[in-house]
């Protein structure tokens, strides 16, 4: 637990704030786009990669126990984001040094490189969207390759990000806020204040939901005219969170929980206890699984309730675990492995 606290939760509670104006509401005072598309190029915070760079240093690994089998799909020396879509597996390698940039992979191809620190990659459309809290921007590339955009700059601290149709959502760990951008009026907004320390977020049915690792709250607000309501409360939380049709999914790492909250009602249920250390969690279909167990397994298991599967074995430090059509992807923040767990064919 000391690891993941020391990798997730560093960014979120000591990351100083950056030139920001604001006025006298909180709104962001000055404009943050620039003329013409809406976007700056930032160039300025290094070119992206002249060409697609194969990761190397990983071969396939053996399958792991029936009926799933797991491969290493590509590497980073320090992962800080994943996300999936019909193009592949995509991800951050975040640089600790200010004399390297930070990297985004697709499918173990370098596609951009800036100097910054990267967090809470999503996909959304054609292009790959992150946060950079130390430089205060939302940034923009696309799947295929090129040049990498500041979406909204001048911002306090944004970490994690959630998209819908037309608007892109994201937390702000330092101004303990929920932000939005409108794709289609290219304006920001701050949907909620006051939220402690705001890390995970997702869009729901018919809006978002986010945790406030501080207080250990799962708060939602509907877009339909609604407030923040608190859906759980007076948890250990870790900073991810998941989400379906109805609930929202999260690990309670003091009570070695895994559960869900209506996002309706408020009522939570307990998935499984006992699971020492669960600290990631993801759903795909009917199946909801986890990771970061003491006995180092990521394991799935019915949302219905039956016996716990497990999906891969000696996984000490996984994060940022997510799922699509029975596949299940997730980083190592122990060795920088990008990893793939699917059914036996």
């Amino acid at each position: 637990m000391t690891h993941y606290l020391a990798k997730s939760l560093a960014l979120l509670l000591v990351v100083g704030p950056v030139g920001c104006a604001f006025d006298d509401t909180g709104s962001i005072a000055s404009d943050p786009f620039a003329p013409g598309d809406g976007y700056d190029d930032i160039d300025d915070l290094g070119a992206p990669a002249p060409a697609a760079v194969p990761v190397q240093g990983y071969e396939p690994t053996a399958p792991a126990a029936v009926p799933f089998a797991t491969q290493v799909v590509g590497s980073a020396s320090n992962p800080t984001g994943l996300a999936l879509t019909g193009n592949g597996v995509h991800w951050l390698d975040a640089s600790t040094s200010d004399a390297t940039p930070s990297r985004v992979f697709s499918d173990g191809a370098e596609l951009a490189s800036y100097y910054g620190y990267p967090t809470g990659l999503i996909a959304h459309g054609d292009d790959l969207y992150w946060a950079d809290s130390g430089r205060g921007l939302i940034l923009r590339t696309a799947q295929a390759g090129g040049p990498i955009y500041a979406v909204a700059s001048g911002l306090p601290a944004p970490y994690a990000l959630a998209a819908d149709e037309g608007v892109l959502y994201w937390t702000d760990v330092e101004h303990a806020s929920i932000w939005s951008f409108d794709f289609a009026s290219r304006t920001v907004d701050i949907l909620a204040r006051d939220q402690g320390v705001p890390a995970a977020i997702a869009v729901t049915f018919d809006g978002i939901v986010w945790s406030d690792v501080e207080s250990g709250s799962i708060r939602a607000l509907s877009l339909r005219g609604g407030v923040v309501t608190t859906l759980v409360t007076g948890r250990a939380l870790s900073t991810g969170l998941a989400v379906d049709g109805g609930h929202v999914y999260f690990c309670d790492l003091l009570d070695n929980t895994v559960e869900r909250a209506s996002i309706a009602d408020g009522s939570v249920e307990i998935l499984a206890d006992g699971q020492v250390g669960a600290w990631t969690v993801a759903v795909d279909g009917n199946t909801v699984a986890w990771g970061g167990r003491q006995d180092s397994a990521i394991v799935a298991m019915s949302k219905d309730g039956g016996p716990i599967t497990v999906i891969a074995q000696d996984q000490q430090y996984p994060d940022y675990l997510t799922a699509s059509d029975g596949a299940f992807y997730w980083a190592s923040t122990d060795d920088g492995a990008i990893w793939r767990a699917g059914r036996e064919r």
